[in-house]
């Protein structure tokens, strides 16, 4: 695990997503993927998050990278 966790709401989101999360600090997250997540509101979170679940574009976690 090699990325940090600055924003520690992003937890949740990340392990929704499937990524692993050490101490409440690392994940196994690429950091290209952290950024871009970091970036998005909590609505566009949740977004991905449906749509990871629902399997319709597992795509959609594989374009951030």
């Amino acid at each position: 695990m090699n990325t940090y966790i600055e924003h520690k709401n992003l937890i949740p989101y990340l392990l929704e997503l499937g990524w692993m999360i050490s101490k409440d600090t690392w994940t196994d997250c690429p950091q290209k993927v952290y950024d871009k997540l970091a970036k998005l509101s909590v609505d566009d979170l949740e977004l991905v998050c449906m749509e990871y679940h629902s399997d319709i574009t597992s795509d959609l976690v594989t374009n951030l990278t």
